[in-house]
């Protein structure tokens, strides 16, 4: 997925930074983790959580599995045979000129929620502080409701809860490179799209809209297709249309997101391994546990949706039994240890352990 391009670039940042600034963070086991902070949220206005943490809470104490993968694909699925979130899910979505290093790349899931990236540079921007350039960055979640049948090629969806990893106008200096924090590029001026489907005749589509997906529709010279070979998503407010290609298979999603994180984990063990202060030590250390908690709730997720509803209750129950386990292995580094390393020992112990455990996960999607 071309959004794994967002992983790299943000994870240099933040390794940038963490080698510029000074001071360490001190966790416990228990703390500052994707997963333990999720403990502390609220549950959103569908009753879904992006978290670990959140399905597991949703499903404590009952019998009740709501929020497991069927019970999602279910929600959103019909007996007409109508369009289905679940259908869009197989798909990956990009919105992009064709030519250029920048693009919105997002995935929707079979419950209508859709995360993604949008990325753009300008090496030619520059200045006394990022003489090498400038990158244009954006992480978005949000999600896709009431998807409502026009005719027999057109459907129309609403967009809510859109929102940002970071606040877009934010601006960071790091390794000669000013990184500004962007909206997403392509999903704004609307909360209401329209979804064309393969056979949807061009001549539905605006002059404005079927430039944008011309080329991926097979048709080079323009004029020689008359119909979609693709589903595609438009915003009409501002003439823009969404294509889409085939998605991965979700394990072979799951093998390129740990393929990813993992790179981004070797690079902040290698700042570690050159580091020479213990606070640096430090923060590399919990740099590489954020690393690897980020990597397993992107994993769950994929599991979350494509395992059966039997299945993924089994792996609910593992998966607290695995948290309890991973921090008390935490704690008991330092409980046991009272040097000056304690703290990086815990980090990279529970670091290694979920590193270890995506991989498990990953193998639930073979």
């Amino acid at each position: 997925m071309k959004n794994k391009f967002i992983i790299l670039t943000i994870t240099g940042l933040l390794l940038a930074s963490l080698a510029a600034c000074g001071g360490s963070k001190t966790p416990d086991a228990s703390k500052n983790t994707a997963d333990q902070e999720a403990q502390n949220q609220n549950q959103d206005s569908q009753g879904t959580s992006d978290t670990i943490q959140g399905d597991i809470e949703e499903n404590h104490g009952s019998d009740d599995t709501e929020g497991s993968s069927d019970s999602a694909e279910n929600a959103s699925e019909n007996q007409s045979g109508d369009l289905t979130f679940a259908d869009l899910a197989k798909y990956s979505f990009e919105f992009c000129s064709g030519a250029g290093g920048w693009s919105t790349d997002f995935e929707i899931e079979k419950d209508g929620s859709f995360k993604g990236s949008y990325h753009d540079s300008d090496m030619g921007d520059t200045g006394d502080d990022y003489e090498n350039g400038t990158m244009y960055l954006c992480g978005f979640s949000g999600k896709f409701t009431d998807l409502t049948k026009i005719n027999d090629y057109t459907y129309q969806m609403k967009m809510e809860n859109l929102t940002y990893d970071e606040t877009p106008g934010k601006e960071e200096i790091a390794d000669g490179v000013k990184y500004i924090y962007t909206d997403v590029y392509g999903l704004e001026g609307t909360d209401t799209f329209k979804v064309y489907l393969p056979g949807a005749p061009v001549s539905d589509l605006s002059e404005d809209v079927y430039f944008w997906v011309r080329w991926a529709n097979d048709d080079s010279e323009e004029g020689t297709q008359d119909t979609l070979t693709i589903p595609i998503i438009v915003n009409e407010e501002m003439g823009y249309g969404i294509y889409s290609y085939e998605r991965q298979t979700p394990y072979e999603e799951a093998q390129s997101t740990l393929n990813t994180y993992q790179a981004s984990y070797d690079a902040a063990e290698e700042e570690l391994k050159k580091a020479t202060l213990q606070s640096r030590m430090d923060d590399y250390a919990m740099q590489m546990y954020d690393i690897s908690d980020s990597c397993l709730n992107e994993i769950w997720n994929l599991v979350k949706y494509n395992t059966s509803e039997e299945k993924f209750n089994e792996i609910l129950t593992e998966q607290r039994k695995w948290i309890a386990d991973k921090e008390a292995a935490g704690n008991e580094i330092l409980d046991q240890n009272d040097g000056s390393s304690a703290q990086m020992d815990s980090s990279l112990k529970m670091a290694e352990l979920t590193m270890e455990r995506c991989e498990e996960l990953a193998d639930y999607l073979k």
